[in-house]
This record gives structure tokens, sequence and C-alpha cells, in this order.
């Protein structure tokens, strides 16, 4: 409102000055017609009324300004007031609106704020139950677990102690007979020696074991039985082996085998030994 004021004002100042020119200029214009025309007395009079209507006109023209002017100042002050006491009044509007809103929006902080804490204790209370519920459930899966592999290892063991004592029970079967087998061949070895202090038995049974071992080693054609292996002479072998000669005298060497079995001797040696 007072940058308005301000601009009528200035307009007007402007309007005054142009028409004072304008006034001036009329003045000058009609001095020069006087002159021209010669008629200077009339010219004159007329010029002083002119001037003296000018004066009049300036004088009215500031008196105008100056009550201008004042109105200008007034309408200014009066402004500057009002916009003082708008300013004053949006003022303290703005600062009971912001009060408001800071207050609602405190209401709607306090708010939110218990909401969420509501929220997260229901979140906490959840995720506690479910925790507990899968911790139920865990321990429940572990006793099942448990008592699957303790069955399961029941089962094994008494499995693998059934084999064992099946395989113990038959090892002892097995040793049983290996006992009882050797009684028997404890019996026949009691026996083959009773049979071996006899000379004349052992020279005999030693003659049959001779003769089996060279069937079952040689060929009919590589040994002979009752052989004398010295010629000229008659003493005789029960066993002798064909064997070739390298000097060319004779086709065939015997090697004489005995039969004779020293066991008085060969105890000897071991008792020796």
């Amino acid at each position: 409102m007072d940058s308005s004021l301000s601009s009528i004002a200035i307009v007007a100042l402007m309007l005054a000055v142009a028409l004072g020119v304008l006034l001036v200029l009329v003045l000058l214009r009609l001095r020069s017609l006087a002159d021209r025309a010669g008629d200077g007395a009339d010219l004159r009079v007329r010029l002083e009324s002119l001037s003296a209507q000018n004066e009049r006109l300036e004088r009215e023209l500031r008196a105008d300004l100056a009550q201008a002017r004042s109105e200008n100042a007034q309408a200014a002050s009066a402004a500057r007031g009002e916009l003082a006491a708008n300013i004053t009044h949006f003022t303290q509007a703005l600062q009971t609106q912001l009060a408001t809103s800071a207050g609602v929006q405190n209401e709607r902080l306090a708010t939110l704020t218990q909401s969420n804490d509501q929220r997260l204790e229901a979140v906490r209370a959840s995720v506690e139950q479910r925790l507990e519920a899968l911790r139920s459930d865990n321990a429940q899966k572990l006793e099942q677990m448990r008592a699957t592999v303790d069955e399961r290892l029941q089962t094994t063991l008494e499995q693998r102690l059934g084999e064992s004592f099946k395989l113990v029970s038959d090892r002892l079967d097995q040793v049983h007979q290996g006992l009882g087998e050797m009684q028997t061949l404890a019996a026949g070895v009691g026996d083959l020696k009773r049979v071996l202090v006899n000379v004349k038995s052992r020279g005999g049974w030693g003659e049959v074991q001779l003769g089996t071992l060279l069937d079952e080693m040689l060929a009919p054609g590589q040994y002979a039985r009752n052989v004398a292996t010295r010629p000229g002479e008659d003493s005789r072998v029960e066993y002798a082996i064909r064997f070739p000669r390298r000097d060319g005298e004779r086709a065939l060497c015997w090697v004489p085998i005995g039969d004779y079995l020293p066991l008085d001797h060969y105890k000897s040696l071991q008792e020796a030994n």
C-alpha cells in the first residue's frame, strides 16, 4: 500500500512539472507572437495576466502536492501501522498454528510411539511363542532321534553280540572238534610210537612209507627195489634211484636209499641240541 501511494505522488509531481513546462512554452510563444505583431501593451497585459494565473496555478499545485505528500505520509504511516498490525497478527496466528501443529505432532508422535511399542511387544511375544514352539519341537525331535538311535544301537548291539557269541560258539565247537581230533591224533601217535618202539616194525613201516613217497615222486623206471648197487657183492638195499653216469664206463649209476629209522640216534641228537 505504501508503494502505491508513492507511485501516485510521483505521477502527480510529474504532471505538475509537465503543466509548468507547458505554461512556460505558451508564454514564450505568446511573447514571440507579440514581438512580431507589435502590439506590446496588450500583449504585456495578457502576459502578466497569464503569469499571474501561472503563479496561482503553481501555488495551487504546490499546495496540492504538499497536501498529497501529507496525505501520502499519513496513508503510508497508516499503511505501515496496518502492515505492522497485520504482521503481528500473522506472527501470532503463525505461532499459534505452529504451537497447535507441534501439539498435534507431539500427540501423533506419542500415539505412534505407543503404537510402535505395542506392535514391538506383540512381535516380541509372537517371536517368543514361536521360539518356544520351535524349542519344544526340537526337543521332541531330539528325544525321538535319541530313542531311535538308542533302539538302533540296542538292536545293533544285540545283533553284534549274537553274532559274536555265535562266532565264539562256532570257534569253541571248532576248538572242541580240534581237541577231539588232537586226542585222536595223540592216540594215533601213541599207537605209532608203540609200533615204532619195535625195531623190526619200525623198519617195515619205514620201508612202506619210503615206497609210497617214491611212487608219488618218481616214475616207475627211475627207481628200483631190492637192488645190488655194487657189482659182485650180495649186499642189497631196499630202494635205489637210477642216475646216468658221465664217465661212460657204465650206463647207469644207482644211488641207494635206506629206510632204516635210527630213532635212538635221533633222540640222542635232539637231547644234544
